[in-house]
C-alpha cells in the first residue's frame, strides 16, 4: 500500500499488524 513509500507507515503497519499490500 502507500506505506511502502512512507517509512513511518511501514513501521506502523508492522506494529499494528496492518496488511500493507
Amino acid at each position: 500500500a502507500n506505506g511502502i513509500t512512507d517509512p513511518n507507515k511501514i513501521r506502523v503497519g508492522q506494529v499494528l499488524k496492518i496488511p500493507e499490500e
